[in-house]
């Protein structure tokens, strides 16, 4: 299970990109984040995955918290500016993938 408790990210420069997030997400289950450019959809894969290191909150998988994707079967596809991404029902934006 992944739970995300009260997650927020900042630039170094001070503005928030990720603020107050809770979610949990049980085991076997896909879930596809979508939202407008710039919403922080990446953002929060990166801190999930463990390439960003949260300014405040949690994320914990099966209960322990800081142990990050790279020991465990947790994958997020990212977008590249040369890849066609998937608009979902006329949404416009952009998709984030997380299968955990």
């Amino acid at each position: 299970m992944l739970q995300l408790d009260h997650l927020a990210w900042q630039l170094p420069s001070g503005e928030a990109i990720i603020e107050d997030i809770t979610l949990t997400i049980p085991d076997h289950k896909l879930v596809v984040v979508t939202g407008p450019n710039g919403g922080g959809k990446t953002s929060m894969a990166k801190l999930i995955a463990g390439i960003e290191t949260p300014s405040s909150g949690s994320i914990r998988f099966d209960g322990e918290a800081n142990r990050y994707s790279d020991d465990l079967n947790v994958g997020a596809i990212f977008e590249l500016d040369r890849v066609q991404t998937l608009s979902i029902a006329g949404g416009g934006g952009r998709s984030c993938l997380i299968r955990i």
